[in-house]
């Protein structure tokens, strides 16, 4: 009898180690996620000259950004080119010697991409298809890129 409570305690005392050596090492490591440059909160001020600058803030407009057609798309401007969003997706692009280069293109949920490569040149277009069809026209013009958009039943 006494054998097993001994057993019994010793299992007990192991299991309670080994799990208060768990929660302490999951303290640990959720103390090291949650500080640091990466878990601060960055302010209005902060982003828009990161913005201007080319600094670290990321190059997508905000979730809540909106567009209608006729009206053009939402805009920013990064160091590396212009932000254009439409229902349809995202393209970024600068100009270059009077020419549009699309940097990237990044379809919303539910659509592909298409790029008009063989007129690349003052003018390039961006077809997203998906529940529609959305064309982003962009051009180069005095103050660098800039699109319009149409939404295709």
């Amino acid at each position: 009898m006494d054998r097993r409570v001994a057993l019994v305690a010793g299992w007990l005392c192991a299991a309670a180690v080994a799990t208060g050596g768990g929660l302490a090492a999951v303290r640990l490591i959720a103390a090291g996620i949650g500080s640091g440059p990466a878990a601060r909160i960055t302010s209005g001020e902060e982003v828009a000259r990161d913005l201007a600058t080319g600094g670290a803030a990321s190059a997508w407009p905000s979730a809540g950004a909106t567009a209608t057609p006729g009206s053009g798309p939402t805009t920013a401007t990064t160091a590396a080119g212009r932000v254009f969003s439409s229902p349809g997706g995202t393209v970024i692009a600068r100009c270059d010697g009077g020419r549009v280069v699309v940097l990237t293109t990044s379809p919303a949920q539910g659509f592909g991409t298409r790029q008009d490569a063989e007129k690349a040149d003052d003018h390039v277009r961006v077809e997203f298809t998906g529940p529609e069809r959305i064309e982003m026209d962009l051009r180069c013009g005095p103050d660098g890129p800039a699109a319009s958009w149409r939404r295709h039943g």
